[in-house]
């Protein structure tokens, strides 16, 4: 169980340049192949890129620094950057409000050093793929995480990276090839 903070051993790579595991499908990744390589030009990473019929039609940019912090600052020079872009290339055929904002606490884990970050969290997931007649598990991110099987058709598995360590008010059911 950690107390929520960052230890030095936790810390986020400096590079923004780490793949994203889990990514983006149809509109969303016409979008985030637009949006990345601008933020990386200004020391940013996307998070994710997600349409949305909120608000009639809204596009979020969920972004960090490299270093995973992120201000009300950063946010609006992002916003600035990237309107301009997004008016150019147009990937979104009607009117949307554009929202950029942080991972926040209930943040998505998009890249393998997420699941280090963040060992010892609590953790929902819901896979592509059914797994012992599930999709949705809750549990803590173990210790260590498996290494990535480059087995594309499983793809959004995210069991597949992390382990579930012991049991969350006795509800975590994880089947016991995840366990560490």
């Amino acid at each position: 169980m950690t107390d929520g903070t960052n230890t030095e051993e936790q810390a986020i790579p400096a590079t923004g340049l780490e793949e994203r595991i889990i990514t983006e499908t149809g509109i969303d990744a016409r979008v985030a192949s637009i949006i990345e390589p601008v933020l990386q030009s200004i020391g940013f990473r996307l998070v994710r890129a997600r349409l949305s019929g909120l608000n009639g039609l809204t596009l979020q940019i969920m972004t960090e620094r490299n270093d995973g912090t992120m201000t009300v600052e950063d946010c609006e020079l992002v916003s600035r950057t990237l309107s301009p872009v997004l008016d150019v290339e147009d990937p979104i055929d009607r009117n949307y409000h554009l929202e950029v904002s942080s991972p926040g606490i209930d943040r998505p884990l998009v890249r393998k050093s997420d699941f280090s970050v963040w060992s010892g969290h609590i953790v929902k997931v819901d896979t592509s793929a059914v797994l012992d007649g599930r999709k949705k598990f809750r549990g803590r991110i173990g210790q260590r995480y498996r290494s990535i099987n480059n087995d594309r058709k499983r793809s959004g598995d995210l069991w597949r990276q992390a382990s579930c360590r012991g049991s969350i008010r006795n509800d975590c059911r994880c089947p016991s090839y995840f366990n560490g």
